[in-house]
């Protein structure tokens, strides 16, 4: 399939809209900007993009005339905003810091964050609002700046942040909402002057960095709830979730699990039979896998446990 390259020839009056990015997010706003009549539409996969079972990417996503613009891959979208010259870019997911130098050059430079920006700055934002039973899950979409989510708001909405869904099931659903709030944005760009903007309140600002805490080891040593929304953050199929080890076996423990308070007696991680099925002690209660991988295999927790004689022994 042959890519075209973008051009810097003017094509009526469309609005030029520069996409960089990766993945769900980026291949919506891809199908989004590729049937608006008034757009004109260049395209940067982020270089971090990675294919996957399971997962979209932006480069696969890409047909026979797309407008694919260079990039340096020195300074950030450098090159890229002086072949297209946009008028908006939208940043879906992109790797890199863009320079103030190349923010100025663009009138309308916006990122879709999935965090309640001024909160949850940073990395894991979708993670780190279900380990901290937030009961919403914020989308926002903001004014890009040479730092870290801190530029004004524009748009922002919520989802709820359903109990029994894993993080792969709300991140889904945070990048239909994020499409439908860029397309808010864009119709604001196409009528008006300018956008609002909100700044940012830096007294509410939070920020999380670029890993994942305790490397998506269970930390049974926390309390129940803790626990079991650790398990639901950590699980994104196709990629690998939380995981543990007995035995020196390491095993990942898949998403639904069963929550249980009580027996605070036991040691965080002992492996113990109540009323007829295994569990798992936490600080304050217990947590019942059902389905567990192993050597990339799948199997019933009881069976993983009976087959292995684990009853009474510890995970770490």
């Amino acid at each position: 399939m042959s890519i075209a390259t973008a051009s810097t020839s003017a094509q009526g009056h469309r609005l030029r809209v520069l996409l960089v990015g990766k993945h769900e997010l980026a291949c919506r706003l891809l199908a989004l900007l590729r049937d608006e009549p008034r757009v004109q539409l260049g395209i940067v996969p982020a270089r971090s993009e990675v294919a996957r079972d399971g997962r979209e990417t932006l480069t696969g996503a890409l047909r026979a005339g797309d407008q694919v613009v260079p990039d340096d891959g020195r300074i950030a979208l450098a090159d890229a905003v002086r072949t297209f010259r946009p008028a908006v870019v939208v940043s879906a997911g992109f790797d890199r810091i863009v320079k103030a130098e190349v923010l100025d050059a663009i009138p309308n430079p916006v990122n879709i964050h999935f965090g309640r920006l001024p909160r949850y700055r940073g990395s894991f934002s979708i993670p780190w609002a279900i380990m901290n039973d937030d009961d919403v899950i914020g989308i926002t979409v903001h004014r890009m700046a040479p730092s870290i989510d801190d530029g004004p708001i524009h748009l922002q909405a919520t989802i709820p942040n359903d109990r029994g869904s894993s993080c792969r099931v709300l991140y889904l659903q945070a990048v239909e909402r994020g499409a439908a709030l860029f397309r808010q944005y864009l119709d604001l760009v196409l009528t008006t002057a300018a956008v609002p903007a909100i700044p940012q309140d830096e007294l509410a600002a939070t920020y999380y960095p670029p890993e994942y805490p305790g490397d998506f080891r269970v930390p049974w040593k926390q309390m129940t709830t803790y626990v079991r929304n650790y398990i639901r953050a950590a699980s994104f199929v196709p990629l690998p979730g939380a995981h543990t080890s007995v035995d020196d076996t390491a095993f990942e423990i898949e998403w639904p699990v069963d929550e249980r308070f009580g027996d605070p007696r036991l040691a965080p991680g002992t492996i113990v039979s109540r009323d007829g099925r295994d569990w798992i002690a936490t600080l304050n209660g217990l947590i019942g896998p059902r389905l567990v991988r192993h050597a990339g295999g799948e199997e019933a927790f009881a069976n993983f446990v009976d087959r292995r004689r684990l009853a009474g022994k510890r995970c770490t």
